[in-house]
């Protein structure tokens, strides 16, 4: 399992790390059944809709690929 705290994952200092989050087996280990992995993805939206509503996620840092640029895949945009 990856460590978190609510399903945000945490830093290799124990700090929650808004942006980055985990659900289902990466939270809690290969076990239970359907039903667990939703209750799972569940909470972790709510730790989501926390980080949203207060303003904590990281800027955005992607941009878009311009005409025939490769991708990381080798494929052209």
């Amino acid at each position: 399992t990856i460590p978190h705290d609510q399903g945000c994952v945490l830093d290799e200092n124990k700090k929650p790390v808004p942006g980055l989050y985990v659900s289902g087996w990466l939270k809690r280990g290969p076990v239970g059944i359907i039903d667990s992995t939703l209750r799972d993805s569940v909470d972790t939206f709510r730790i989501i809709k926390h980080h949203m509503e207060c303003d904590m996620l990281p800027e955005k840092t992607t941009s878009v690929l311009k005409e025939g640029a490769s991708c990381s895949l080798g494929q052209k945009a």
